[in-house]
């Protein structure tokens, strides 16, 4: 985390002016990234009680930035919505988990390419359609685990610089 807020303020910085999201996989990441960035002004984050209010003062707002750990599905940040994201961690299943365990010993293929989908879900919440576009950043080193994959879409694969 000490690492990775630095590189997120560049980011942000390199985007003045747009909305974006940080995708977070808890809580605790979040939390952190608000209160060690330079940018902790337009940073919104939310809890599960208010998680509907804050991404509704997201919506409404001129250059905010959302950031969250909840927001890999079901939220349509179509155009100028969202002209950057920020995966900042690769939404893998927890090992420790007994079902996450049980689903990886009936099908190996399991953990990857749930995570795949999730990827994808969290990509498409800033690219809504053939003419939307969003830069995406993704900071944890484990993408290149997906991204290897036979998994990942091709077009999300052409797509990576």
């Amino acid at each position: 985390l000490k690492k990775a807020v630095p590189i997120i303020d560049k980011i942000i910085e390199s985007h003045p002016g747009l909305k974006g999201i940080i995708h977070t996989s808890n809580y605790q990441d979040a939390d952190y990234i608000y209160q060690h960035s330079k940018f902790a002004k337009r940073i919104m984050v939310h809890t599960p009680k208010d998680r509907n209010l804050i991404i509704n003062a997201f919506l409404r707002s001129k250059d905010g930035i959302l950031c969250s750990p909840s927001c890999y599905e079901g939220l349509d940040l179509k155009d100028d919505l969202a002209r950057f994201q920020i995966i900042f961690k690769i939404p893998w299943g927890n090992l420790g988990d007994k079902l996450v365990k049980k689903r990886m010993s009936k099908d190996k293929d399991w953990y990857v390419n749930t995570t795949a989908i999730q990827f994808c879900q969290a990509v498409g919440r800033a690219i809504r359609s053939k003419n939307d576009w969003a830069n995406t950043f993704v900071l944890d080193q484990s993408f290149e685990r997906l991204r290897n994959s036979k998994f990942l879409t091709d077009y999300i694969k052409e797509s990576i610089v």
